[in-house]
């Protein structure tokens, strides 16, 4: 009998302490910022206020308060895996010459764990305390693996009694603001990352080094982010090395059709061009105009420094032996060195060469 009221009470006691821990778990909030009543009073010189926060394109101008929780009806967004941009305006109440600024502490619950952790603060230069609305831009950056949703934000104006205390539960003569954000991939990444060189008969790909051939030749426009682009702009041309004239009109043109995070596409440029001379080789250049991506999320770059590309495309030379300078070959033969330079650089090869070279016979 006493081991089955042992069992029975200890049975009881997991079920309470199952039930407490899961309300507390359901319950669980972030900490009121408890602040001083005179931290908030608009005509003390120790009082530090908010008065203008923006994130991207949304401001959120405020009024003086100890603290308000805006929840989501104030749109922030940040993006993952770049800079945002982050502008703060405060101000004291009076001229208050014992610190030299107010200190700025923001922290976003990365983790939501209900906590602000030390790892999560934002400290931002701070402002001057001398009574007049001064701004700081800055920018936050969370990580790129940052699942999406929404994040609880805090943003402190420090009363400067408190010192850069980075105390994120309370407010002592300062005004603290808690806002919902919510956190996005990153934007789209558009990049021309290759030349594309395909068979004009059953659109396969070729290899580099190009054997000679008539062929499709263009570009291939990747989206290196992990969000889907819907368009973007770009501009491209194909030129002869030789004296840089056009083989076709430069193009302009709006590419619309979306690209999922990590996918590709093939851009067309010219038609069936002959790659057969190797001191004929082409220059392909592409740019996208990093104002013009649209995004699957936003519209934006994650990253304007991979937009452009410079290629340039030549037949390989087959194996075999070639004859430079003497008397001209039907085949396999290069007036002079600086011939074979160019058909190497631009062209390569396909198989072993050699090169025999003629003294004292070589023609420009």
């Amino acid at each position: 009998m006493r081991n089955i009221l042992r069992l029975c009470l200890s049975t009881v006691a997991l079920l309470v302490a199952g039930l407490f821990s899961t309300t507390q778990t359901s319950n669980a909030q972030w900490c009121y910022p408890s602040y001083t009543e005179w931290g908030y009073a608009c005509n003390q010189p120790y009082g530090a206020s908010w008065t203008e926060i923006t994130i991207g394109s949304v401001t959120n101008a405020t009024g003086c308060s100890g603290y308000t929780d805006y929840g989501t009806s104030v749109p922030f967004r940040l993006f993952a895996g770049m800079p945002n941009t982050v502008t703060v305006k405060a101000k004291t109440f009076g001229d208050w010459p014992y610190s030299a600024e107010i200190p700025l502490n923001i922290w976003i619950d990365y983790n939501r764990n209900f906590n602000f952790d030390a790892n999560e603060l934002i400290n931002p230069p701070g402002l001057p305390c001398n009574g007049t609305i001064n701004s700081r831009t800055f920018t936050i950056s969370p990580v790129a693996s940052l699942t999406p949703g929404m994040y609880k934000a805090r943003f402190k104006a420090v009363g400067p009694p408190e010192g850069n205390s980075q105390a994120p539960c309370y407010s002592y003569y300062g005004e603290v603001e808690d806002y919902m954000i919510e956190i996005l991939p990153p934007l789209s990444d558009p990049s021309p990352i290759a030349v594309s060189i395909t068979n004009p008969g059953d659109g396969s790909a070729v290899p580099s080094p190009v054997p000679q051939g008539q062929y499709n030749v263009g570009f291939t426009l990747a989206n290196l982010g992990s969000s889907g682009m819907t368009e973007c702009q770009y501009t491209a041309s194909v030129t002869r090395v030789s004296d840089g004239s056009n083989v076709v009109p430069p193009v302009s043109a709006t590419y619309a059709t979306p690209i999922a995070g990590g996918g590709s596409a093939i851009i067309p440029l010219v038609s069936n061009l002959d790659i057969t001379n190797p001191l004929t080789p082409y220059r392909i250049q592409v740019s996208i105009n990093a104002a013009s991506v649209k995004g699957q999320f936003a519209n934006g770059d994650n990253n304007p420094n991979n937009n452009t590309l410079d290629a340039f495309v030549g037949p390989a030379l087959s194996g075999g032996e070639y004859w430079v300078g003497g008397t001209q070959t039907p085949t396999n033969w290069f007036s002079n060195p600086n011939s074979v330079a160019i058909a190497l650089t631009f062209g390569g090869i396909l198989g072993p060469e050699t090169f025999m070279f003629v003294p004292n016979s070589f023609y420009p």
